[in-house]
């Protein structure tokens, strides 16, 4: 996979090699005709990460040389010139990885069909289904602006405006995913669970066509106080709904630090699978295993993104440490808090980089 430069634009090119059944590895070369980007890169090699599909493997690749190409250039990146040089191969990119999984019969969902409610802008849901092949052929948000990232990140076959407007009877697909509205349940909001005033039709009409929409699989997520809301009256009321539509229900509550994400983020998911798919009788769907937490926030900071707060807008009551630790580390306040609500407030909490953000 290769794509030239253009003048004196950036060139990058990925090998990718297959080793076996399911075992692929891949690696960039990269560089420019300007000096500032001499020509370096990787073969595949021993020590290459094996992947069981092309297209992670690729993707990888993808990864490890733009992340290598903004090293290379340090300060220059945020320069117009070359960061309009690093944006058209970053656009190259994500192209790339898309055409990549499209014709990649070694995922395990080529073939899959997926509609997306409530999908919001990044597209969790969509994003992490697409990398192992599904096709989204239908997504549904309200926000005009998080369509138009949704759209870009992850490209569906179509696009729904407004949930409550839409026909469940007329759509068919493998997997079903909600991202139920979370404020009403999140310690954050007011706690009216499905009875909110201001979501109260947008719960309906969720709840509407999870019962239409004609699926194998439906994937339910929410903030963690979902299941426990009233007693767990609220989760009752969609696990019935599920099963009057002909689904098994199981759930669980998941947090993503158990899965290699350096942040805290405890979620309740609701997996409801259609009575007659071949699934074993007493344990139905397997959820996955969560792992003690392995990444921390700085992990993840792209060494040419300011992500520091001045020192005159925040407060410390915590010594910063020095070393990695697998929990959130609360070090300080934004001095912008000025009642106890704000302070119970989670975006005014500051958590050290060498921990899990919130």
């Amino acid at each position: 996979m290769d794509r030239p430069a253009a003048g004196n634009g950036i060139h990058l090119t990925i090998q990718a090699h297959c080793l076996g059944d399911r075992q692929w590895i891949a690696e960039p070369i990269w560089g420019s005709l300007s000096g500032h980007l001499p020509y370096d890169g990787l073969q595949p090699h021993a020590g290459s990460i094996v992947y069981q599909s092309r297209s992670e493997a690729v993707e990888h690749g993808i990864d490890t040389g733009l992340g290598k190409i903004r090293q290379q250039l340090g300060a220059l990146v945020q320069t117009p010139e070359w960061r309009k040089k690093v944006q058209a191969v970053e656009t190259w990119a994500a192209e790339a990885v898309l055409q990549t999984r499209e014709h990649d019969e070694t995922l395990i969902l080529h073939g899959t069909t997926v509609i997306d409610l409530c999908s919001g802008g990044l597209g969790g849901f969509g994003l992490g289904l697409a990398s192992l092949g599904a096709e989204v052929v239908l997504a549904c948000e309200i926000d005009p602006e998080a369509r138009r990232v949704y759209q870009k990140n992850v490209k569906p076959r179509d696009m729904h405006d407004d949930l409550c407007t839409l026909d469940g009877t007329k759509h068919h697909c493998d997997i079903l995913t909600l991202g139920l509205l979370c404020q009403a349940f999140s310690t954050a909001g007011k706690h009216h669970g499905l009875a909110d005033p201001v979501r109260k039709d947008v719960y309906q009409h969720s709840l509407r066509l999870v019962s239409e929409i004609d699926a194998k699989v439906v994937i339910i997520e929410c903030a963690r106080q979902l299941l426990t809301h009233d007693g767990g009256a609220d989760a009752e009321v969609v696990r019935q709904t599920l099963m009057r539509a002909g689904y098994r229900v199981q759930h669980r509550t998941l947090n993503a630090s158990g899965f290699g994400v350096a942040q805290s983020r405890e979620r309740s998911f609701i997996v409801a699978t259609r009575l007659g798919l071949p699934l074993d009788d007493i344990m139905g769907y397997v959820f996955p295993t969560q792992q003690a937490p392995t990444a921390c926030v700085e992990d993840i900071l792209e060494p040419s993104v300011p992500h520091s707060i001045a020192d005159d807008q925040f407060l410390l009551h915590s010594e910063v440490p020095t070393e990695r630790q697998p929990s959130l580390i609360e070090v300080g306040l934004l001095k912008t808090v000025k009642t106890q609500m704000l302070l119970d407030a989670q975006g005014y909490r500051l958590y050290s980089s060498m921990g899990l953000g919130a």
